[in-house]
């Protein structure tokens, strides 16, 4: 080994030594700087961690019932508030209507529900119609019993319960419940929390029971053209490919009040949240890694002014 690879083999492990000592006796600063540092990657990843979590809400309320689109009209403010009427955010869907969507390229499965309010002299009831054959939509309400049976396809004057509103209610299997002049009897208790959170409901009834009561009740048929066989939402299995092109389809088909929804169109609808979370993530990074990088300059300088008489002797040796 020649004399300067000895010398800058010395001068290297005198640097190292030096600057372990350094870190390990000045334990308060040397924390102070690795904590700064943390703070700093802590909210950079936690933001961009938050706009995830975002973009996967945007897509769970349609992945959680098993659809790739949901659509429905917008109807009118209902007249009056007695017995069964339907709210402001959904209007009938004719049957030449949802045939139509059914058969649109890209459809690979389409099945329909019955959403509606009941207002009784003395109790309010958020009622669903829906087709428990389905394997999504409505139909997923069966991951969710916790009690009882689910509905038969065949079944008439039965209901299922929300847990919620039968706990509230004091409701039990067996029970019957009255809906404009109907009994239905409780056969089943559902939690609705663990099946998606899309036009949940008090009632779960045989759609043919739910379209029924309100092709004839007086406030659905004031400001709707309802028919005997319509629903008012309809969820759509699509492929993944043409799923955009398939609510084109539908929009065109029901017209202007038409509100169908993609996992597309809801990160749509909150791309404006999600660019805001995204520059203010970069803008709290960058000012997080200045802080720490100001910090780190001062433990730094603060070293080097603490040390420069040494600086200086071991500069005049040669150092």
């Amino acid at each position: 080994m020649t004399f300067p690879q000895a010398r800058n083999g010395i001068l290297l492990a005198m640097n190292v030594s030096y600057l372990f000592r350094e870190l390990t006796r000045r334990s308060s600063r040397t924390l102070s700087a690795i904590f700064s540092v943390a703070i700093g990657i802590t909210l950079f990843v936690s933001l961009q961690a938050y706009a995830g979590g975002y973009r996967e809400a945007a897509r769970a309320p349609l992945s959680e019932v098993g659809a790739d689109i949901t659509a429905q009209r917008q109807g009118d403010v209902p007249e009056g508030f007695t017995g069964i009427l339907f709210p402001h955010s959904v209007a009938p869907l004719h049957r030449d209507e949802i045939e139509a969507i059914a058969e649109l390229p890209g459809v690979e499965g389409i099945t329909e529900s019955l959403f509606f309010w009941s207002f009784e002299e003395d109790s309010f009831v958020a009622g669903l119609g829906f087709d428990p054959a389905a394997d999504f939509g409505h139909g997923r309400l069966r991951a969710g019993l916790i009690e009882g049976r689910f509905l038969d396809v065949d079944d008439s004057g039965v209901t299922l319960v929300d847990a919620s509103y039968a706990t509230q209610n004091a409701l039990s299997l067996g029970d019957m419940v009255i809906i404009i002049g109907n009994s239905f009897e409780i056969v089943g208790i559902v939690d609705t929390t663990r099946t998606g959170q899309i036009a949940n409901a008090n009632l779960y009834l045989p759609l043919a029971d739910a379209q029924a009561m309100s092709a004839i009740a007086p406030n659905v048929l004031a400001v709707h053209d309802m028919r005997p066989d319509d629903a008012n939402l309809i969820f759509i299995k699509s492929e993944q490919t043409q799923a955009e092109a398939v609510v084109a389809g539908a929009e065109a088909i029901l017209g202007k009040k038409a509100l169908v929804s993609s996992a597309e169109s809801f990160g749509e609808q909150l791309s404006a949240l999600f660019d805001l979370i995204d520059r203010f993530g970069v803008l709290v990074g960058l000012v997080a890694f200045l802080f720490a990088a100001g910090i780190l300059v001062r433990a730094v300088v603060a070293g080097i002014w603490e040390r420069r008489r040494e600086i200086g002797m071991m500069r005049a040796v040669g150092w």
